[in-house]
């Protein structure tokens, strides 16, 4: 290893547990621990052992070599806690002298999100489910000012402990909430939370929440207060109270006026929601002289959300890091050891591929364990296109599992199914047979970087699929499979330069059907992480109706007889 190679190791415990690598200033990996041990979220309090190793070896260093590591946690006092975590980690990994910093929850998102940006000044706004401990309150929502001079907090807005676990039903429920919980106050993330449970959606499964808003109509508006500032008040009973009188004035049952009523409230809950961030946004950008705004933390995968930003909070430029969630957390932590080892960083743009360095040799030794070796096929970048292309004129879904592995939960073309959405069955299909996923479940258009604003009506460029906006009218009937029920679309545009491959296989695909746009979702099945390997990859194969695996430069297809989406 080169002796100027200085290398800087962040590390996330609690959900979405990950590890990422900052060389000489640089994110240069990335790894969520479920991607390695398949468990959606990988909750756990250990250290994500199994993903630090598989990226040191892709990277190439020993952990010996790691001139700092910096940990993050949620839920704690990191002053307390810290010095404890340091203590483990050195003896759970045998190295007793390194150097190990500790480092707090929603700190560690804005340095996640800043050092990722193009700026070199920005306001950042941090807003998650719950942060670290302050005092006798959790973080909730925090802004910070980032500057040559550093990072300094401008704002925050507390949170009072839960009295239980969020997933009861004294948590999202009137006649069950405890009157001692309903004034406390809540984050913004933890009251969508709170419709998403009433909807009996599960943990970490607001998207679906996001998802089904678009069918429905608000019931009623957020409280005023909580659009007031500084402070923003919002308890656990707000709007709960409202969602309860409307239940009661229909004599049903909580669980069947919630089915029944399902769209309306997941739409009362995007509303509220995009009304309040909003609000702090624009209380934000009061007290920063900066026209940047980065964001970070679980609530911004919310892309309607992320779009009304860019649109109506008065900045000119918004960054938003692709793994803004938890695991995001350790590229935080990764750009705050180097900082403190090294002195200030400039921050920069960073490739949204920093999954493991694939080795060749592993995917044809994937293919034949599998015994697919003899129907796969060996292709040059120009012959691959034109295959896919074929395929998916025909009705037909492939598989990508090429390159680095993306950060974040948005596949965004190397671990990928993509289909053509000019067939409206295509939605349908893609959901119940390959997904095995709700049918209401919005599927994303991948398109050209030149021409996303022509066919979205787009406010800003949106490379990582963190921004939903208008289908123009004139492409609603052209793409409908990627066309949501309110005409909306998430989109994920390429760029020539950073994805050459993705690239010239939208631009066949758009000289031959004179639509550059492709249908893109994530390569996995309903509850799983995304693949991560090929032989994961291959797996699809048999346990869903995927019709086809590109895995590197390989092709192989399941039964080149048959057709998906007739």
């Amino acid at each position: 290893m080169a002796a100027d190679r200085l290398l800087y190791v962040g590390i996330h415990i609690g959900h979405d547990r990950s590890v990422s690598v900052v060389e000489n200033g640089t994110l240069v990996g990335h790894l969520a621990e479920e991607r390695v041990d398949r468990v959606k979220h990988s909750r756990s309090v250990a250290f994500p052992r199994r993903s630090l190793d598989v990226l040191a070896r892709s990277l190439g260093f020993l952990l010996e070599q790691v001139s700092a590591f910096a940990i993050t946690y949620a839920f704690v006092d990191m002053d307390t806690l810290g010095p404890h975590l340091i203590a483990d980690f050195r003896a759970e990994f045998d190295l007793p002298d390194a150097t190990v910093f500790c480092m707090g929850h929603h700190l560690a998102h804005a340095y996640s999100t800043f050092f990722t940006s193009p700026f070199r000044d920005a306001a950042i706004l941090v807003a998650d489910g719950a942060g670290d401990l302050a005092g006798q309150y959790l973080e909730a929502e925090s802004a910070y000012r980032a500057s040559p001079d550093g990072i300094e907090q401008i704002w925050s807005r507390p949170q009072d402990l839960p009295s239980s676990d969020v997933q009861r039903r004294n948590f999202f429920c009137m006649p069950y909430m405890g009157e001692w919980d309903r004034p406390k106050q809540i984050s913004f993330a933890r009251k969508y939370e709170q419709f998403t449970y009433a909807l009996n959606f599960g943990w970490g499964q607001s998207g679906k929440t996001m998802g089904l808003a678009a069918w429905g109509t608000p019931l009623f508006g957020p409280p005023a207060h909580a659009l007031n500032p500084p402070d923003f008040p919002l308890s656990m009973a707000d709007m709960m109270a409202e969602l309860e009188e409307l239940r009661a004035a229909s004599g049903m049952s909580f669980g069947r006026f919630v089915r029944e009523r399902a769209k309306d409230v997941a739409a009362t809950a995007q509303s509220a929601v995009e009304g309040m961030v909003l609000a702090v946004c624009k209380h934000v950008r009061e007290l920063s002289p900066s026209d940047n705004l980065c964001l970070a933390g679980g609530l911004f995968l919310n892309c309607v959300l992320n779009h009304k930003i860019v649109r109506e909070a008065g900045f000119k430029n918004v960054h938003i890091v692709p793994a803004c969630g938890d695991d995001g957390q350790s590229i935080g932590a990764a750009y705050f050891a180097c900082e403190r080892s090294e002195g200030r960083l400039i921050p920069g743009l960073v490739s949204p591929y920093q999954g493991p360095e694939p080795k060749p040799q592993a995917a044809w030794a994937a293919i034949e364990a599998a015994g697919l070796g003899g129907v796969a096929r060996i292709l040059d970048n120009e012959s691959l296109v034109a295959e896919i292309v074929a395929r998916l004129q025909e009705g037909r879904t492939v598989g990508l599992c090429r390159g680095r592995s993306e950060m974040g939960p948005r596949a965004l073309g190397h671990r990928s199914i993509l289909a053509s959405p000019t067939d409206p069955r295509m939605h349908a299909h893609m959901n119940r047979y390959v997904k095995h996923r709700e049918d209401f479940r919005p599927l994303a258009p991948m398109v050209r970087w030149e021409d996303q604003f022509s066919i979205f009506e787009l406010a800003a460029p949106s490379p990582h699929m963190l921004l939903t906006a208008q289908v123009r009218s004139e492409w609603k009937e052209r793409i409908p499979a990627v066309t949501h029920i309110d005409g909306s679309a998430r989109v994920q545009a390429v760029r020539q330069e950073d994805e050459p491959f993705l690239h010239r296989l939208l631009t066949i695909m758009g000289m031959q059907t004179g639509v550059p746009v492709l249908m893109n979702t994530s390569l996995n099945n309903r509850g799983e992480p995304i693949v991560e390997t090929p032989a994961e990859a291959l797996a699809m194969l048999h346990r869903s109706a995927l019709d086809a695996v590109v895995v590197e430069n390989i092709l192989v297809d399941r039964d080149q007889r048959r057709r998906s989406c007739p």
